[in-house]
């Protein structure tokens, strides 16, 4: 890292990462910091939210998120950069369509670098605005529903809840569980299996290795057995701030219950 942009690690399960230290190496290089905060809108770590440091920083608004437009997404960032984003957005153009029709004549307008059409529509904005005045109240429903997990699922065997670390406050975009094929009862795939056919409860495994990928295969420049372990035993379960108390003990019963196979099995064996 001696020169480019520095972009610090995308925050996963909704957790911000340890900002002032990746803003502390990109000085130290003289590099641009951008924050991959694509699910960590609301993540708080030692007084920082998201986006505080870098110079610049990404959110996802698409429709899974902690709040949504349908699609898009928000940057933050230095004042600058932001401009020329702007102007990236909207094929270089100089000036925006509300200012071309309400101060100036439309025709009075120039194309100073060559862009692409990426700017949010009305209509979607209209919808992040109303989304936003429920920012406070979707997270905290989804830290209430996090919390019950947490509770719930300790000691299961094989099974991991998310790690908390001190000064940390998740957005908990997502809530993963990780489950240790050689101790639990079932594998995360079986887990999933059963709880989609048998309870109508559908989970998602987030996420694969970027050097397992196609367009990456062979970028790894040495093992990482750590990384591929992770991958093959997350699994995200139902966090969502439409989840209703009933829909939440739902969850918990039948994740459970997956355990209880196990414990069966090991009460009742010779």
């Amino acid at each position: 890292m001696t020169s480019g942009p520095a972009s610090a690690p995308p925050s996963r399960k909704s957790s911000a990462w340890d900002l002032r230290a990746f803003r502390a190496l990109a000085d130290e290089r003289g590099l641009l910091l951008i924050e991959d905060a694509a699910h960590a809108l609301r993540a708080c770590r030692d007084g920082l939210r998201a986006g505080a440091v870098g110079d610049l920083a990404a959110f996802s608004f698409y429709a899974n998120k902690v709040v949504t437009t349908g699609e898009g997404g928000m940057l933050l960032g230095r004042g600058d950069l932001l401009h020329r984003a702007r102007l990236l957005g909207r094929h270089g153009i100089d000036s925006s369509v509300w200012r071309r029709h309400s101060g100036r004549r439309t025709v009075d307008y120039e194309v100073t670098m060559p862009g692409l059409k990426y700017v949010m529509s009305d209509l979607a904005a209209a919808i992040g605005l109303a989304q936003w005045r429920k920012l406070s109240a979707f997270t905290e429903r989804r830290a209430k529903i996090a919390a019950l997990y947490t509770v719930a699922f300790a000691g299961l065997p094989g099974l991991a809840t998310p790690a908390v670390l001190p000064g940390v406050e998740p957005g908990w975009f997502l809530y993963s569980v990780f489950i240790d094929p050689a101790h639990a009862p079932l594998t995360r795939d079986a887990t999933a299996e059963r709880l989609l056919a048998e309870h109508k409860i559908a989970t998602s495994q987030h996420f694969h290795p970027v050097h397992t990928l196609q367009a990456y295969s062979g970028s790894a420049r040495c093992p990482l057995p750590v990384t591929e372990t992770v991958a093959a035993r997350q699994l995200s379960l139902p966090c969502y701030p439409a989840m209703s108390d009933d829909q939440v003990r739902q969850v918990i019963t039948d994740v459970r219950g997956c355990s209880r196979v196990w414990l069966t099995w090991v009460s009742g064996r010779p």
